[in-house]
């Protein structure tokens, strides 16, 4: 109505800056002016229902072509940031499988029509996964633009009524500790009993530069290093207040176990 009101009024007081928006309006309504850039459209992503025995993670974005013509898609992944807990965010664990970090032609898009693409994540632990993965996309060589596809893989059967006290507890496995090693690749390592929380293993370097003396060693229990105090034995001021020979051999790492046990009191954590 907006339209057919300009151009009458057009034609009536040959107005031709009226005119003019009217064909602008009648042109803009028939996609003339769209941008070329957006030919391609995501028009859905997200993540595919995760059940019990998923060994994956699918990410899946749909591809819309609103052109007259095909279009040749190429792809190209970011990064993949997990969401372990509300303040910590971790943006180093996860890689989708089979994609490389460049261009990965995908094919062609034919006009009108739509085609969705799936990524994988392989993990025995694909269930309640909360993230985002970014993604660059370039068409016939048109400039590149990015789409981040979230994902959370939180089951929609979840028993509100299991409640484990860490984050790294496995809910649909009674609360037991959950493989760390596996759920995060290699990079939180440690389980925490107090915390119930994986955590990454402190580096930990037990000799010196000759590779021989050993200057400390790792704490399985409370994932520190813990390096060595050496101090003289127990007799050694016996020994200087009786004016008596002073031995040359001390038994340094028994007093230093000694030292430290039963429970590793006063420790240094050299970790940092």
């Amino acid at each position: 109505m907006v339209t057919k009101f300009l151009l009458l009024n057009a034609m009536k007081m040959k107005d031709y800056v009226v005119l003019l928006v009217a064909v602008i309006i009648v042109l803009c309504s028939c996609g003339a002016f769209t941008n070329r850039n957006t030919v391609i459209q995501i028009t859905d992503s997200g993540n595919d229902p995760v059940h019990l025995y998923s060994t994956a993670l699918i990410l899946r974005m749909t591809l819309t072509n609103t052109d007259e013509v095909s279009h040749q898609v190429f792809i190209s992944p970011g990064s993949c940031c997990l969401q372990i807990a509300t303040d910590d965010i971790d943006c180093q664990i996860m890689t989708l499988e089979g994609v490389p970090p460049v261009f990965v032609q995908l094919g062609k898009v034919r006009e009108n029509n739509t085609e969705t693409v799936s990524f994988a994540y392989r993990n025995l632990y694909a269930r309640y996964r909360v993230g985002n993965c970014s993604f660059v996309i370039r068409t016939n060589g048109k400039p590149d633009w990015a789409h981040t596809v979230n994902f959370n893989s939180t089951p929609d059967d979840e028993d509100k009524n299991v409640k484990c006290s860490g984050l790294d507890q496995d809910r649909d496995r009674d609360c037991t500790p959950v493989d760390c090693a596996i759920k995060y690749k290699g990079r939180r390592s440690f389980y925490r009993k107090q915390t119930g929380k994986c955590e990454p293993v402190a580096p930990c370097h037990t000799r010196a530069d000759d590779g021989i003396t050993i200057t400390g060693y790792y704490d399985w229990e409370e994932n520190i290093c813990v390096k060595y105090k050496w101090f003289q034995d127990d007799n050694y001021f016996e020994h200087v207040e009786s004016d008596t020979e002073i031995p040359s051999k001390i038994d340094a790492i028994k007093s230093n176990y000694k030292y430290y046990a039963p429970h590793l009191k006063d420790q240094q954590d050299v970790s940092a």
